[in-house]
């Protein structure tokens, strides 16, 4: 059936990104292992344990056998995207509104703050239903970070 089709062919993809995930962590300790200024060790080092996370959360995904960005396995990951920003609009005040005063580049009847051709984009995290946009917060002390199954519950419960 479709359905069959669509969940083997989304699982294998899944297997695929684990066994990239693997081969994108080897490669970083790799460069950890090198000649590297302390900076550069410790932010590598960091993104080791955020690495080593991500590839236990794809291989649970894995293991789930979860196939749809609807199911609740993966809308409880703390998820990074790179989006198009919205951007304050200064005809209109948030404080007569909180949903007013963002330009909306899908609407072309809101009025664009710049003439600039390509629009600002943001980091932004989601969990469950939540958006949160990333400010460059403090990320806390990278050299003790650990991340666990109760990190995550942390995550759900706080965001």
């Amino acid at each position: 059936t479709t359905t069959t089709t669509t969940t083997t062919t989304t699982t294998q993809r899944l297997l695929l990104f684990e066994k990239q995930c693997n081969n994108d962590l080897l490669a970083v300790v790799a460069r950890v292992r090198g000649d590297l200024s302390p900076l550069n060790r410790a932010t590598l080092s960091a993104l080791v344990v955020m690495d080593v996370h991500s590839r236990d959360v794809v291989g649970g995904l894995v293991e789930r056998c979860v196939v749809d960005v609807e199911d609740f396995d993966w809308q409880a990951q703390l998820r990074s995207y790179w989006e198009e920003a919205l951007v304050p609009n200064p005809a209109f005040s948030a404080y007569d509104d909180p949903s007013a005063g963002f330009y909306d580049p899908v609407d072309s009847s809101s009025s664009s703050p710049s003439s600039s051709s390509s629009p600002p984009f943001d980091a932004v995290f989601r969990i469950m239903s939540s958006r949160v946009d990333y400010g460059y917060e403090y990320l806390g002390n990278s050299g003790r970070l650990v991340i666990t199954p109760l990190t995550d519950r942390c995550y759900r419960t706080l965001i």
